[in-house]
């Protein structure tokens, strides 16, 4: 740590990262605690529902309602240009009724990530945001969520090998030296083609000479 940075040095290598100021923001205040309104539902059917139902909703919003009435939970959508879907699932609800708006694209993303058979829906009011939570009370693993996005790199496209440079290449600008991406790919592309003992001098010199 030095002067707002942190600092890392192995060999002639060195990374400096600057620190950010303040207090990370309180996101545990927004999710709700006291929600009354909860039931069961299986992961599956719920999961099958929404992707039935999303097709006929909006592109931009891709919103369903989530209607829950006494022993019922309903999920609708409707689109003026395709029409409007409606599915049911049987749910051990006996409070009294709430219709509520979701984006199913989320709501998809979250359910294919619990592994749990059921899940625990739990709400409050039409505009309050709402929590669902594995039904067994699994709760949060941090070494889990490590291996998990061990397992999940190759889906947000992070890169699975670095090669390392000793200069990028780079070419004047109006507002002073830009990096060359082709050129910089190029660099990458010819050093695995050749395996890691290439060195970067080497490189940059059969690059010169094409």
């Amino acid at each position: 740590m030095h002067e707002g940075n942190f600092v890392l040095k192995a060999d002639d290598v060195g990374l400096s990262v600057k620190l950010i100021d303040g207090q990370f923001p309180p996101y545990d205040q927004v999710i709700p605690k006291d929600n009354d309104r909860a039931f069961v539902v299986s992961r599956l059917a719920l999961l099958d529902a929404l992707r039935r139902v999303s097709l006929m909703s909006s592109d931009k919003t891709s919103g369903v309602r989530l209607v829950v009435e006494k022993g019922k939970l309903r999920i609708e959508s409707d689109n003026p240009d395709l029409g409007a879907a409606k599915e049911e699932i049987d749910v051990p609800y006996k409070g009294a009724a709430l219709q509520i708006g979701f984006n199913a694209r989320y709501f998809i993303d979250l359910l294919t990530e619990i592994e749990t058979p059921e899940v625990r829906l739990e709400l409050s009011g039409e505009l309050d945001p709402g929590v669902v939570r594995p039904a067994d009370g699994t709760t949060f693993d941090e070494a889990a969520l490590r291996t998990r996005c061990r397992e999940q790199l190759a889906r947000f496209k992070v890169p699975a090998r670095f090669v390392a440079v000793e200069a990028f290449p780079t070419v004047d600008g109006p507002n002073g030296p830009k990096v060359q991406r082709v050129r910089l790919r190029a660099m990458a592309e010819m050093l695995l083609r050749e395996g890691e003992r290439t060195r970067p001098s080497e490189l940059r010199a059969g690059l010169r000479r094409r």
